[in-house]
């Protein structure tokens, strides 16, 4: 259990200016825009426009995932090999959510 309340909301919320989309170690999604490592790009957009708006991610090596939900006590685990050779495959995790709206009851 997480009993340092304050250190859980900066955790979930963007940690600077740069890049909107990310917070302590987590991925947000429902931000106005993102960046992605290696990029010096703005995407205004969020990470994922097929994922909710609350959703926070851990992006890890290979395509791993850890999504987690709080508006639907959800947790999405992902662990297979890299979708593609990203480094933080976004548009492999918005076509898994567009492909899990399909079967999630709102």
């Amino acid at each position: 259990m997480l009993d340092d309340a304050q250190y859980l909301k900066d955790m979930v919320n963007t940690s600077q200016d740069i890049n909107k989309s990310y917070g302590y170690l987590w991925w947000l999604n429902g931000k106005s825009s993102h960046m992605l490592p290696g990029l010096q790009l703005e995407i205004r957009k969020p990470l994922s426009e097929n994922a909710p708006s609350d959703m926070v991610s851990g992006l890890g090596k290979n395509g791993q995932f850890l999504n987690v939900v709080p508006s639907q006590n959800l947790v999405v685990i992902r662990m297979v090999d890299n979708p593609d050779n990203a480094l933080v495959p976004a548009k492999f995790l918005d076509e898994m959510w567009e492909k899990l709206n399909m079967v999630i009851e709102p």
